[in-house]
Parts: C-alpha cells; structure tokens; sequence
C-alpha cells in the first residue's frame, strides 16, 4: 500500500488527518543546506508546526527553515530559531501562513533550512498533516 493510500485509509477510518513528524538534519558546512529538493516530498502536507534541536555548541547560532513552493523562489516559513546549545529544544514562534501556501509542501517544492553560521548544525522536526 502506496504511503497517501495508507494515510488515507487512515482518514477515512476516523475522520480526520493523521500527523506526522518528518526528522532531518541540517549538517554543519555551507547555508542554505537543503532538506528536501524537488520531488524529496511525495505527498502534499501542510507545516504547522517545527521544532530544531542543536547537535553542537554554536554561540548565537539560528536556523531559518525556508520553502520554495513551485519554484516560485525563496521564502522563510519559519522565524530564526536558537540552535546554540546542545540539546536545547527551539521551536519556532512563527509558521508563515499569510503567503499563500507557502506552508503547504508536496512533489514540486523544495525545503531547505538558512543558518546564521556554517558550524550552526541541528535536527529539524516538521510536524504536518496530509493537505
């Protein structure tokens, strides 16, 4: 069973949308580092939601997660989130809903994450559910 077949069976059994984390890490070196490129996400979900947690010291350390919804061009969904210390839990205080669909990501898009500096490194949790 095709993984949006699943899910949709799902939906129909209790009437609503399951959620899903999707876990990716943003590797120390070059920004932008990409998370998904076009065609890494093969089903349409929508982001309401993410979490960063540092997997290094970084002092002043943030991380952007950023979509490119056909692309459209380059556009943060999310605000900078600390990614400093260790272990440190940030989860953003912003999902960009205003730009039109900018939230909403499927076969088309990319998702990348922008980090104030190269050493900056984390796991990027993207809490959605199936659009």
């Amino acid at each position: 069973m095709a993984y949006n077949d699943f899910f949709g069976e799902i939906d129909r059994c209790l009437g609503v949308a399951p959620v899903g984390v999707i876990r990716v890490l943003a590797a120390a070196g070059a920004t932008p580092n990409p998370l998904f490129a076009i065609g890494g996400i093969q089903v349409s979900i929508t982001i309401f939601d993410v979490m960063v947690i540092p997997t290094a010291a970084s002092g002043g350390g943030t991380l952007t997660v950023e979509t490119d919804i056909a692309g459209a061009g380059v556009v943060a969904l999310t605000n900078a989130m600390a990614c400093a210390v260790i272990g440190t839990v940030a989860r953003t205080a912003l999902i960009d809903h205003t730009t039109t669909g900018q939230d909403v990501v499927g076969p088309l898009d990319a998702v990348q994450a922008t980090k104030n500096a190269a050493a900056d490194e984390g796991l990027v949790h993207l809490i959605f559910h199936l659009t």
